[in-house]
């Protein structure tokens, strides 16, 4: 199980004092953090194997935050991140959450809410796996596991998977738990999580 000390987090705001305050904040909760004023110098950089998370100003005179988002995916830099946002820009950050976020906070970021999205983030690593090995073992699935699991994933709870596949609660129920053996997953939560990471 990874500790504390071995992630590393990202902080990328073109304000100064947000970065100094963010870093001691992380540094007093036992966190390692690099901070960059533009999202151009974190591109350079970002060495992706180092576990961690990213936490970004989405509105930036440079690359904003949206733009680096699209950049890390064109790059395949599978780095969990969060935005941190104004009240104005609720409506972008809620649109990066579709295209992949983690979460988004709103300024001035409150501690709670800062480290509870942090081990959200976190959790792409203690699930485990890469992008890679999760399409892999996604593949393996048979059909009707498939079928489920996009069912599933689409809010469905088992009665009404049943009711629209023609199948017995036990039946859906043996499927799903197929579908976690393969994945080597334990709940739905950790589904939830791989999508939100676009792992599917």
């Amino acid at each position: 199980m990874h500790k504390k000390q071995d992630f590393l987090i990202r902080v990328i705001d073109d304000e100064q004092y947000v970065l100094d305050s963010l870093a001691l904040l992380l540094d007093v909760n036992g966190y390692q953090s690099e901070c960059y004023d533009n999202a151009e110098d974190f591109l350079i950089s970002v060495a992706p194997s180092v576990p961690g998370c990213i936490l970004s100003d989405i509105r930036m005179p440079r690359m904003s935050g949206m733009e680096l988002l699209f950049k890390m995916k064109e790059r395949q830099i599978n780095i969990p991140i969060i935005f941190i946002t104004g009240h104005g820009d609720i409506e972008m950050a809620v649109e990066a959450m579709k295209k992949g976020a983690v979460d988004f906070l709103v300024k001035p970021v409150k501690e709670a809410k800062l480290f509870e999205a942090i081990n959200k983030a976190l959790d792409f690593y203690i699930i485990g796996g890469s992008e890679k090995e999760y399409r892999e073992r996604i593949s393996t699935l048979s059909n009707r596991e498939r079928t489920v699991l996009e069912l599933t994933l689409h809010g469905l709870d088992t009665q009404a998977i049943t009711e629209k596949l023609g199948l017995s609660d036990r039946t859906i129920q043996g499927y799903r738990w197929r579908i976690y053996q393969k994945l080597g997953l334990n709940s739905i939560d950790q589904l939830i999580k791989i999508i939100r990471l676009e792992w599917l």
